[in-house]
């Protein structure tokens, strides 16, 4: 399969290109996180300002602009059309569905003392079983859905104090 990749640039512009488009670039690594690049004739010099490898986020600056960019390939876009995330949005005193589904089991109730890592949520999702863990140690202040209901993504299933 021939890797796709999507750039979002300011939130704005959207573009499309594939591994032949970057054979068809130079670039050339700079040091203090500077980028030379060579297309179509044209030389360029890109600065990082700020980079997020995991939601794979950056902020160049070309001449005196600045831009905040995304980059997503082929495996981001399936994810992002399933209706899924890899991004943790959650506040730690908040769990969150990350997916649509259905609520198998609700393992704690209101009261409960809990520590990061416990298993608070079973969540059925495209026929899977998804285990949801505590983000935190704690005590369990509300349980907002019951066993066999369904939830879209990012519903706030429990919360925590």
């Amino acid at each position: 399969m021939k890797n796709n990749y999507h750039i979002t640039v300011n939130e704005e512009f959207d573009f499309n290109f594939n591994e032949n488009d970057l054979v068809r670039l130079d670039i050339q690594l700079l040091k203090n996180k500077q980028l030379h690049v060579l297309h179509n004739n044209a030389s360029s010099i890109y600065s990082v300002i700020k980079s997020n490898f995991h939601t794979k986020t950056y902020e160049i600056n070309i001449g005196s602009d600045n831009y905040k960019i995304t980059l997503e390939n082929n495996l981001d876009l399936l994810i992002k059309k399933l209706g899924f995330t890899l991004e943790n949005d959650t506040l730690l005193n908040e769990l969150k569905a990350p997916m649509p589904g259905i609520i198998l089991e609700i393992i704690v109730k209101k009261g409960a003392t809990i520590k990061k890592g416990e298993p608070l949520v079973i969540l059925e999702a495209m026929k899977m079983e998804n285990t949801l863990n505590s983000p935190t140690d704690g005590k369990v202040k509300a349980v907002y859905y019951s066993k066999g209901e369904s939830v879209e993504k990012g519903a706030l299933l429990i919360e925590m104090e």
